[in-house]
């Protein structure tokens, strides 16, 4: 565009038309990025879900576990190994609980108050009401970009984490199935 203050004019309504679309389109992306942080915000949700169900397993396993390891007179190295895993699965439990709480957690961000703003917009031409509306939706979609994208990055190394606690909860389960059938 040449002149960028040019008044968009009724008389020119190519330029508006173009002014509409591109504002449809800054709409439409800011629309796609909320809805990718909701996206992001539900597979959170589906970690603490995972979480909570190896904690329960954990919780299950390795009580049951002590006991098998009094019962039955077991060699000194599985309650080595039972100890690395349960110290282990404690610390990667931590490690993906606050992880997950801190992408979890509120945040605060600046939103485009159109209401309050409105008289203003109102008063504006219509150039100048479509750059502050472009200037408004930019800013938060440019954050919501940031935020979505370490969000993105902090959930793969809890999806890692998540196979971690998986496999320690595994190697507990092993050793229980171990001692159980195999070791009187």
């Amino acid at each position: 565009m040449d002149n960028p203050k040019k008044e968009v004019s009724e008389d020119n309504q190519d330029l508006r038309d173009k002014y509409v679309l591109l504002m449809d389109c800054i709409f439409r992306e800011y629309e796609r990025e909320s809805g990718r942080k909701a996206r992001l915000d539900s597979k959170i949700a589906g970690y603490f879900t995972a979480l909570g169900i190896f904690f329960a397993a954990f919780l299950i396993i390795e009580p049951l576990l002590v006991e098998t390891f009094k019962v039955n007179n077991a060699c000194g190295c599985l309650w080595v190994l039972n100890i690395f895993l349960v110290a282990s699965y404690i610390v990667v439990f931590y490690i993906t609980f606050f992880s997950l709480k801190e992408n979890y957690s509120p945040k605060n961000r600046n939103e485009f108050d159109i209401i309050n703003k409105w008289d203003s917009l109102v008063e504006d031409s219509y150039y100048t009401t479509c750059k502050r509306i472009k200037r408004s939706l930019s800013t938060l979609c440019d954050d919501f970009y940031k935020r979505n994208d370490a969000t993105a990055d902090k959930l793969k190394q809890i999806n890692k984490m998540i196979g971690v606690q998986s496999l320690l909860i595994m190697g507990l389960f092993i050793i229980f199935i171990t001692l159980s059938m195999f070791w009187r």
